[in-house]
Order: structure tokens, then sequence, then C-alpha cells
């Protein structure tokens, strides 16, 4: 299934639709559910071409991504092209802070540069900054080290029988 992305830098392109990622957009949004009820406010750091963002925002959530690439589509301000480990929101902005795959690419596939790791830690302390007092971090597939969540008084919410849907949540 194709779909017509008009990207950041203004050009328009047919992409073909990853339904891999429509997929971890549902699931993710599903699982939420059991904590949060749209109205609220999320971030998906990593956020590539959005297709979490826009199913997230179809479903009433306040959602804006970020993300270093330029790959995601052009719309109304909610994509923002940006550094994670420096990002331009106010502390204690978000009730929902999330990332796909980022810290499983960083620690996993990058681990042999300290850079990546010490760049990996700056980005989930920027994640904790912009997340609200009792606010939910969730992560899928992510292989983020739990002790640093635990050490900040995250609650792990994770639930046992879900090998790929990792919650925590900020102390209040």
């Amino acid at each position: 299934m194709k779909e017509s992305v008009c990207y950041a830098d203004g050009t328009t392109r047919e992409v073909e639709l990853d339904i891999e990622s429509v997929t971890e957009a549902t699931r993710a949004y599903q699982w939420m559910n059991r904590f949060l009820t749209p109205p609220y406010k999320m971030l998906n750091v990593g956020c590539g071409k959005g297709f979490v963002i826009n199913h997230f925002r179809e479903q009433g959530v306040e959602a804006y991504g970020i993300d270093i690439r330029n790959v995601f589509p052009k719309k109304k301000g909610y994509f923002i092209l940006g550094d994670a480990r420096t990002m331009p929101f106010p502390d204690e902005t978000f009730d929902l802070v999330s990332e796909f795959l980022l810290f499983d690419y960083l620690i996993n596939i990058m681990r042999d540069n300290p850079e990546t790791q010490r760049s990996a830690y700056e980005i989930l302390m920027e994640m904790h900054r912009v997340l609200k007092p009792g606010g939910y971090f969730y992560s899928e597939y992510g292989h983020i080290s739990s002790s640093h969540l635990l050490s900040l008084g995250y609650r792990d919410l994770t639930h046992k029988n879900s090998p790929v849907c990792f919650t925590y949540q900020k102390p209040k």
C-alpha cells in the first residue's frame, strides 16, 4: 500500500506504507489505554516517518514527534527536526513519552562507540525532563537499562507477559 507524503524539505513522494509501524502504533495505543485516556500530550522520540504520531493524533491525542533525520512528513508543526539530547520543550510538558527501537539501535547496534552510549543516556535524561510527574515512559522492544529509570524513582508497569511493551511511571 502506498501513501503520498510531504516531507519537511517541501518535496512530496509516494512511499510504501510501513505495515509493521502501523501495527506498532496500534499496539502502543491499545497498551497505553490501560493507563491514559485522551486527551493527553505525548512525545515520540526518534519518530521517523511519523506513523505512531499520526495514529495517536487520529485517536484524539495531542501527539508530537522529534527526529534528527529529515524523513518525516511536514505536518502543521507537530513534527520537529531536532536533536533529542536537547529538546525544545519546557520541563514536564508530556503525559507520555515514547520511543520505538531508538535505544535498541543506540545501545545494541552502536555499542562499541562510547559517544553513542553517552548520547543514549543524555536522551533518556531529556525524556525524563519533559515528562510530567506521574507521566508514562513507553518503550517498544527497547533494551534500555531499567536501572536508570528505577534509580530515578520510576515504577515498572511492564507486564510479565508482554516482552515488547516496556512501561514505567514517573514518580509524582
